[in-house]
């Protein structure tokens, strides 16, 4: 994405030969450059400006991949479409590498968002997740 021009501001002395009701739409198009300006300029978020959540737990890996469950509250408005696995990161002091892709088997009841298995994990080891839902 390309960056927002260079100017700033429109004022009354960029066009001198305009009526004076321009400064009514200089004020109305100079807000309306600051909004998109401050928004494109790295200040977008997927939790403020659009129906998404981000949802992070700690979950200690069960035997097989349906001992990993785990129930969380839906805050967004509409029906949960896909789930992205964002990040898996082992937080216990001695590192064992994971041996497959995790991956998240789930499904929505209601407000409420059910992982029914979480796959590639490795037993009795603790691991923060974080889960991106759109």
């Amino acid at each position: 994405m390309s960056k927002p021009p260079i100017f700033r501001r429109i004022v009354r002395e960029d066009i001198p030969e305009a009526p004076d009701w321009i400064e009514i739409v200089i004020y109305s198009l100079n807000q309306f450059y600051d909004t998109v300006r401050a928004a494109l300029t790295r200040s977008l978020t997927f939790t403020e400006n659009h129906d998404a959540q981000i949802f992070k737990f700690r979950i200690v890996a069960g035997a097989s991949a349906t001992d990993n469950t785990y129930r969380f509250a839906i805050t967004m408005k509409k029906k949960v479409d896909g789930m992205l696995l964002a990040k898996v990161e082992q937080v216990e002091n001695t590192y064992t590498p994971l041996t497959s892709v995790p991956w998240v088997d789930w499904h929505q009841e209601s407000t409420e968002m059910v992982i029914d298995s979480i796959q590639g994990l490795t037993s009795a080891k603790s691991y923060d997740i974080t889960l991106f839902l759109f």
